[in-house]
């Protein structure tokens, strides 16, 4: 077995550091980020990147239920009414 110790492997967790991670929401609204660099509440480690791909990932689920509620009831019904 071999330990492999990277000293450049996260980034410096500084205050100020830390103030430059990003969101998981962009002002995109169907871009969403994730990753161990991004403002988890967490160090850049391997919970923090799980914890925003979970965030990202609900995100995501929350605009595609919005665009589904959307369509349902602003979409023209294709029923014939008799």
């Amino acid at each position: 077995m071999r330990i492999v110790k990277e000293k450049r492997a996260t980034f410096a967790q500084t205050p100020v550091e830390a103030a430059r991670r990003p969101a998981g929401r962009t002002r995109l609204t169907n871009l969403f980020l994730a990753g161990d660099w991004t403002d988890t509440g967490l160090p850049a480690t391997l919970e923090g990147s799980v914890r925003s791909g979970h965030t990202a990932a609900g995100y995501i689920c929350d605009r595609h239920q919005m665009l589904d509620s959307k369509d349902r009831f602003d979409a023209p019904s294709n029923k014939t009414v008799t």
